[in-house]
C-alpha cells in the first residue's frame, strides 16, 4: 500500500469522526430536564426565593488530631472506636491537639503523657494528662487503656458543643481486689525489684550455606524516685556455615555489669557502674573495669518526655588481656579513660529531634580518642509536607584491641574480627507529602495482607 492509498481511507472517514465527536459533545453538554428548568428559571424575571423547609443545618463535628507514633497508637482500632470525632489530617485543621510521648517505668511497664491543645479555643488552652500500661499489658489491654484515656480526655471539650446534651458519664464500682478509697496500697514483698530473662534464636539455610545466632539476657533492676539500680549479664553466640568452599565462622561473646544512679534533685544526678566482658569480634579474652559519673540536666527530669538536654562526664579504669598480642605489642594492659556526653531532644507539634554528641580519650594518650555524633529527626515542615533524617558519624581514633597479625580473607568478607579504620558512618534521607481530603474517619481493611495499607 502507498503512501496515497494509506491517506485515502483517512479522508473518506473523517466528515463521519467529526460528526460523531459533535453528537458526543452535545450529549455530554445537554443541561437534560433538572439543568433545563434551572437555565429556564435563571432567564426568568428575578423573584424571591421561598425560605428552605429546615433552615438549621447539622453542626460540624469535633475535629480531632492524634499526634502519636504508629507503633504505640493503633490508629485503626482508635478510629473504628472514636467514630463521634472527625480524624483530620493536619494538625492546624483539628479543634483539639494531642501529644502523645511515652517512657519507660522502673517496673518495664510504659507511661504515656498526653499533652492536649486547642488551637482555635473552646476550652482550656492546654491540658496534661498521664496513664500507666504495666509490663505484662497485652497489645489489646493497652490500645483499650489507649482509648479510655481519650474518651476522658475529650469528655471535656464535648460537654460544650452540642453533642454534649447526648453525653453521659458513668463511674462503675471497683471490681474484685479493686482498693476501696483511701486505703493503703498493698505490701511490695519484691522492694521495687524487677526481674527478667529472655532468649532468642535465628537460624536460617540452604543447601551450601547455614547460619544461626543466639542470644541470652538476664536482669535485674530496682527504680524509684531517688534512686535506680541494675543487674545483667547476656550470652551470644553465632556461627556462618559455608559448604563449597568449605569455611565455618564462629563467634562468642559473653559479658555482665552492674550500675547504680542517685538523684541529687530535679537536675542533677551521681552514678557509677562495674562491667565486664569478652569478645573474640574485639580480639579482648577478658575486659574488667568500673567508674564514676555525674550528669546535669537543663530541664527537670519531669518533663524529659517531651525536651531534655543533659551533659555527662565518666571517668573509667579497666584491665585488658587480649586473645592475641595487639599492634601495640601488648597482650594485656591497663587503661584509663574520660568521657563526655550530651544530649538534646525535643518531641513537639513540629516533630521530633533529637542530637547526641560524645567524646571519649584514653588518658596515657591524648590522641587515643573517638568523637561521634549522631542525630535524628521527623520534621513536620508545612502542611502535608515531612521530612525524615537519620544519621550517625564518628571518628575512630582508639582501637588499641587489634590484632598485629591481621585478619583473614573469610573474616574479613563475613565480618568476623574487628578492622582497622579511621572513620565510621550512617545516613539516611525520606521526604513525604500528603494532601486531599481533611477529614479520614474510615477504616478498610480488606486485603491488607495481600496489598498492605493504603
Amino acid at each position: 500500500m502507498t503512501l496515497a492509498n494509506f491517506d485515502r481511507p483517512w479522508r473518506h472517514g473523517a466528515p463521519f469522526l467529526a460528526g460523531l465527536l459533535a453528537a458526543s459533545l452535545a450529549v455530554l453538554t445537554w443541561p437534560g430536564p433538572a439543568r433545563a428548568e434551572a437555565a429556564a428559571v435563571d432567564s426568568a424575571p428575578a423573584r424571591s426565593a421561598p425560605p428552605p423547609a429546615d433552615s438549621t443545618a447539622a453542626p460540624p463535628r469535633l475535629r480531632f488530631y492524634l499526634d502519636c507514633d504508629e507503633s504505640v497508637c493503633d490508629f485503626a482500632f482508635l478510629k473504628q472506636e472514636l467514630t463521634w470525632v472527625d480524624w483530620v489530617r493536619d494538625r492546624r485543621d483539628a479543634d483539639v491537639y494531642v501529644l502523645v510521648t511515652t517512657r519507660a517505668t522502673g517496673s518495664g511497664g510504659t507511661e504515656g503523657v498526653f499533652y492536649v491543645t486547642r488551637p482555635h479555643g473552646g476550652g482550656p488552652a492546654s491540658d496534661t494528662l498521664r496513664m500507666f500500661v504495666r509490663q505484662a499489658a497485652s497489645d489489646d489491654e493497652s490500645r483499650r487503656q489507649l482509648l479510655h484515656t481519650l474518651k476522658v480526655l475529650l469528655a471535656r471539650d464535648l460537654a460544650e458543643r452540642p453533642e454534649g446534651q447526648r453525653l453521659d458519664i458513668t463511674l462503675h464500682a471497683p471490681g474484685a481486689g479493686a482498693a476501696p478509697p483511701g486505703a493503703t496500697l498493698p505490701l511490695d514483698h519484691w522492694n521495687s525489684w524487677v526481674m527478667r530473662v529472655s532468649g532468642d534464636g535465628f537460624f536460617s539455610g540452604q543447601k551450601a550455606f547455614s547460619s544461626m545466632n543466639m542470644f541470652g539476657k538476664t536482669s535485674a533492676s530496682r527504680v524509684v524516685e531517688s534512686s535506680k539500680v541494675s543487674l545483667a549479664a547476656y550470652l551470644n553466640y553465632s556461627e556462618q556455615r559455608f559448604e563449597s568452599p568449605h569455611f565455618l565462622g564462629v563467634q562468642r561473646g559473653w559479658g555482665g555489669n552492674a550500675r547504680a544512679v542517685k538523684s541529687l534533685g530535679s537536675r542533677w544526678s551521681l552514678g557509677g557502674r562495674g562491667f565486664v566482658s569478652s569478645s573474640k569480634f574485639a580480639n579482648q579474652h577478658l575486659s574488667v573495669g568500673a567508674g564514676p559519673a555525674v550528669e546535669y540536666d537543663v530541664y527537670p527530669y519531669a518533663e524529659s518526655s517531651r525536651h531534655l538536654l543533659t551533659l555527662a562526664y565518666e571517668v573509667t579504669a579497666r584491665r585488658v588481656r587480649y586473645d592475641d598480642t595487639t599492634l601495640y605489642g601488648r597482650t594485656r594492659e591497663v587503661l584509663f579513660a574520660q568521657g563526655v556526653s550530651a544530649r538534646l531532644a525535643f518531641t513537639q507539634p513540629w516533630g521530633t529531634l533529637g542530637i547526641g554528641p560524645d567524646v571519649s580519650q584514653y588518658l596515657h594518650d591524648a590522641s587515643k580518642y573517638r568523637l561521634t555524633l549522631s542525630a535524628d529527626a521527623q520534621l513536620k515542615l508545612v502542611r502535608g509536607l515531612s521530612l525524615n533524617l537519620s544519621s550517625f558519624a564518628a571518628r575512630i581514633h582508639d582501637q588499641l584491641s587489634l590484632p598485629r597479625a591481621g585478619a583473614a580473607d573469610a573474616a574479613v568478607l563475613l565480618q568476623q574480627q574487628q578492622l582497622a579504620t579511621s572513620y565510621q558512618y550512617f545516613a539516611s534521607v525520606g521526604i513525604s507529602y500528603t494532601f486531599g481530603s481533611r477529614t479520614n474517619n474510615v477504616v478498610n481493611p480488606r486485603l491488607k495482607d495481600v496489598y498492605g495499607s493504603f
